[in-house]
């Protein structure tokens, strides 16, 4: 039944959108109104999350400036640095301690070409943790692995 009504809601909105859009075009709706619309629909249709809080907070810009710098320094996200902060204010207070995020391994390259490979879960895993001890991108290791195969076979 959900899933129905999802659909449509999704047909719906975007039969609004459309009409929005026209109407935007045309110049019977303003820059204003349209983003409103916009933001309404994809509040709408956006799943929910049930274990997830969405909050929000204010910082002084230059408080948000260092914790992007620092972010930047250590490759990865504000949000993880805040995340990080909350889950010591609530270790020193004896609460319960937020699930770690997810590790990040994404970085911009360059590599455009992807190789889709299937294997075991263990060996996934093992892949995976390597990555993550040696600071690289799954890219990479793999050409370190392919490197070391090419010496190997030449002896």
């Amino acid at each position: 039944m959900a899933r129905k009504k999802t659909a449509k809601l999704n047909r719906l909105s975007k039969t609004l959108l459309a009409t929005a859009e026209g109407m935007r075009f045309s110049g019977l709706m303003d820059e204003r109104s349209y983003g409103n619309i916009t933001k309404r629909l994809r509040v709408a249709t956006e799943p929910k999350r049930s274990d997830v809080q969405h909050t929000s907070i204010y910082i002084p810009k230059a408080i948000y400036r260092a914790i992007r710098s620092i972010a930047i320094e250590q490759d990865c996200k504000p949000h993880d640095l805040l995340i990080e902060g909350i889950g010591m204010v609530l270790a020193e207070n004896k609460k319960v301690q937020p699930k770690p995020a997810k590790v990040q391994r994404r970085r911009r390259t360059g590599r455009n070409a992807q190789v889709n490979i299937k294997a075991e879960e263990v060996v996934r895993d093992k892949f995976n943790s390597i990555c993550d001890q040696e600071g690289l991108v799954g890219g990479e290791l793999l050409k370190r692995l392919l490197e070391i195969y090419d010496l190997s076979s030449k002896s």
